[in-house]
């Protein structure tokens, strides 16, 4: 019942704390009431001030915990399958970022959780967490993942149908910037290989990142700015101009001079 009071829609959420001060907070007005009835006057409502904060965080804690062993096997974020981690040796690490849990928050199957400690598994494309109890990691389904945000990035879903373009394989991609004209993304990927050096057999991972612009219903993978460039003709001297300018090699490209590119053609349209 408490967990079903959690979503009241797609993105609208009241956090389990919120639910449990609410609850907690009724049962208070109806408690003061009462002891108001039966012990009237002014002695009475400061004996009742100085026991209010005491009686109030038990109740809390005590509502808190029933609450926890009840729902917690419940919760639809818990829903994965187990995850089996690596046990090759290996140079690095298949995570995003760091081989660690850390907070982000996570749209799943229809309810935002805020600061969920997850790692993202760029080697097979998964989402990790521990289950309720911290015993062992399990890997979320990614059918019922709308977003997630992790590290300061902001990650959603590419599954195309029938109807949409090839050129994007599916699976979760970085959005690094959007605006009513274009959207940029980033492919994180990260492959297991052996090194060049004989003597060395130790594989390595090895991150790879595919640049990908959407305009309008077109998709278009990007290996330098210089494509960029032949995409957006109308502005291509000004953009070339500013790239200059700039010190933005139109041979490379990266998350920084993409953005860069893209929020001063943005500016050029206005």
């Amino acid at each position: 019942m408490l967990e079903c009071l959690c979503v009241h829609g797609a993105g609208d959420v009241v956090t389990n704390q919120n639910l449990l001060n609410f609850i907690l907070t009724r049962i208070h007005l109806r408690w003061l009431a009462f002891v108001c009835a039966i012990f009237p006057g002014r002695n009475a409502l400061a004996q009742w001030s100085a026991e209010d904060s005491s009686f109030y965080q038990q109740s809390l804690h005590t509502l808190d915990a029933v609450y926890r062993s009840r729902v917690r096997n419940n919760l639809r974020i818990y829903s994965g399958n187990e995850y089996s981690q690596y046990g090759l040796q290996a140079k690095g690490h298949p995570y995003f970022q760091a081989d660690s849990l850390s907070p982000g928050d996570i749209f799943y199957d229809g309810t935002l959780y805020h600061a969920v400690s997850m790692r993202y598994d760029l080697v097979y494309d998964n989402i990790i967490l521990n289950d309720y109890s911290g015993s062992y990691p399990i890997r979320m389904v990614a059918q019922k993942v709308g977003w997630f945000q992790l590290y300061g990035h902001r990650f959603v879903p590419f599954r195309p149908d029938s109807t949409e373009s090839a050129g994007k394989a599916p699976g979760f991609f970085d959005l690094l910037y959007e605006d009513s004209i274009s959207h940029a993304y980033v492919k994180r990927q990260k492959k297991l290989q052996m090194p060049l050096d004989p003597n060395d057999n130790i594989p390595a991972y090895r991150e790879y990142d595919t640049y990908y612009l959407t305009v309008r219903n077109s998709i278009y993978t990007l290996g330098t700015v210089r494509e960029l460039l032949n995409i957006y003709r109308d502005q291509k001297d000004a953009l070339k101009k500013f790239a200059k300018g700039n010190n933005i090699n139109l041979r490379d490209i990266s998350d920084e001079t993409l953005t860069r590119m893209l929020v001063y053609y943005s500016s050029l349209k206005k």
